[in-house]
């Protein structure tokens, strides 16, 4: 029985032909050179001249090649997902780092909790609005009571502003800014509860930058303090400005004006 008899010509230019463009394919993802190719090219021209049965042998060297290629892309698919979860955890040790950062420069003010879902942040902010009730505006008040008729009304603005920020209430009640804050903190809408947030924070903001602006103003153009109350006064100003530097709040684009 002759040759062509043997084996189906159109079959095996078929497998011949599936099996070289995979070996193409296989040589340009992979970089590799061309000795498995040869290797098999060397195979094959002893088979034609061994006259077996080459369907058989073409079969098999196709199960091989396909198999190899087969590996290397589930080799590199491996190699993908590793690299990016690697990536992943960079990128968390990157936010876990600048949260670390973030934190480190807030630490240093009181925590001011009112519900558990404030955050670690809230609660040093509203800390620091604490202080300033507290003690940076009943100093700024007491510096100026000896000419309110020019500033009772600024003084009682401020106080009434910085009303917001702080508990005018018993142990249960909560400062205006933060009550919707706390609703939707129950409710399932993160990007609501981050969107309210921004509007704290901008609130903050305005409120600072307001504060800041009266006393500066007041600093340049009155000449009625004595040194101690200047000093205190632009102490107290560096606090605020301090507050908006650690709490990385955004320049008040109106803020209030005292």
């Amino acid at each position: 029985m002759g040759f062509l008899k043997k084996n189906n010509s159109d079959v095996c230019d078929r497998l011949l032909g599936e099996i070289r463009e995979k070996y193409e394919i296989y040589k340009t993802l992979s970089g590799c050179n061309n000795d498995l190719y040869f290797s098999f090219e060397d195979r094959y021209l002893e088979m034609l001249k061994a006259k077996v049965n080459l369907e058989s042998f073409l079969e098999e060297e196709k199960a091989l090649i396909y198999g190899i290629y087969d590996s290397y892309i589930e080799k590199q698919r491996r190699a993908e997902l590793e690299a990016k979860k690697m990536e992943e955890f960079k990128k968390r040790d990157l936010v876990g780092e600048i949260a670390d950062r973030q934190y480190a420069k807030i630490e240093k003010y009181p925590s001011k909790l009112y519900f558990s879902a404030m955050g670690s942040d809230l609660e040093k902010l509203f800390g620091a609005f604490s202080y300033i009730h507290l003690n940076v505006y009943p100093s700024v008040d007491n510096i100026f009571r000896k000419q309110y008729a020019n500033f009772g009304e600024s003084l009682t603005d401020i106080e009434m502003a910085l009303f917001q920020f702080v508990c005018r209430g018993g142990s249960d009640s909560l400062p205006d800014a933060l009550s919707r804050y706390k609703i939707l903190s129950t409710s399932r809408d993160p990007k609501g509860l981050e969107k309210e947030k921004q509007e704290i924070l901008k609130k903050a903001s305005a409120f600072l930058n307001g504060f800041i602006n009266f006393l500066t103003e007041q600093l340049a153009d009155n000449f009625s303090f004595n040194e101690a109350e200047k000093d205190t006064l632009l102490k107290h100003v560096k606090y605020m400005k301090g507050v908006i530097a650690d709490f990385r709040l955004l320049p008040a684009s109106k803020p209030l004006i005292f």
